[in-house]
């Protein structure tokens, strides 16, 4: 064998291999694989919440994944936030709190921020407009009525008795749904003459 075949046999080999490696990783992109990313590191200690929003009166439970050891917790503000030795967090008024989680000689730090709606439930008049808003919140609230012919909403949140009944109210932000019931009553005869004389 001349030293001009083997040439040509290396050749073609490494046009053949060149080849293989193109199309594989062209098939690659198309599998699962190619798209996988590790969401942690195995047997590394995380928490499974971070930033947390709750309304009043809601609990949630903190705790680490991937831990086998002692830990303790411990809240910035009680009053906001409460914790107990399990983890498990309630939500007792507006305001924001810093749950802290300890493990050996480690801390981890989870962010609770506590919402509510000022008003649970509301009578008016037909005719008469109150304001709703969500305490706490510090993203744009959407607001929709149930029942428009008995309350109506505008985006600020000012709702409008238009009928005599009872509709719910919903304001949703922070992917929380808060309700405020409204019961819509007709005007006293008294605050009708009231307006027809001003």
């Amino acid at each position: 064998m001349t030293r001009q075949t083997c040439l040509k046999r290396y050749m073609r080999a490494a046009v053949i291999l060149l080849i293989f490696i193109i199309i594989a990783n062209h098939i690659y992109k198309w599998t699962r694989f190619y798209y996988y990313k590790p969401l942690y590191i195995p047997f590394g200690e995380r928490l499974n919440s971070e930033n947390v929003v709750l309304v009043v009166g809601e609990t949630h439970t903190v705790r680490l994944i991937n831990i086998n050891k002692r830990v303790s917790y411990s809240t910035s503000d009680f009053r906001v936030a409460l914790v107990l030795f399990t983890g498990k967090v309630y939500a007792r008024k507006v305001g924001t709190a810093v749950i802290n989680v300890s493990f050996e000689d480690k801390q981890a730090k989870c962010y609770i921020r506590v919402i509510d709606i000022n008003h649970r439930k509301k009578e008016i008049t037909v005719g008469e407009k109150e304001k709703l808003r969500i305490k706490g919140a510090n993203e744009t609230v959407k607001w929709k009525s149930e029942n428009k012919k008995v309350v109506s909403v505008n985006r600020e949140g000012i709702i409008k008795g238009e009928g005599i009944g009872v509709a719910v109210v919903v304001g949703e932000v922070h992917g929380k749904m808060l309700r405020c019931q409204v019961s819509v009553k007709e005007q006293s005869k008294e605050s009708s003459n009231l307006k027809n004389e001003t």
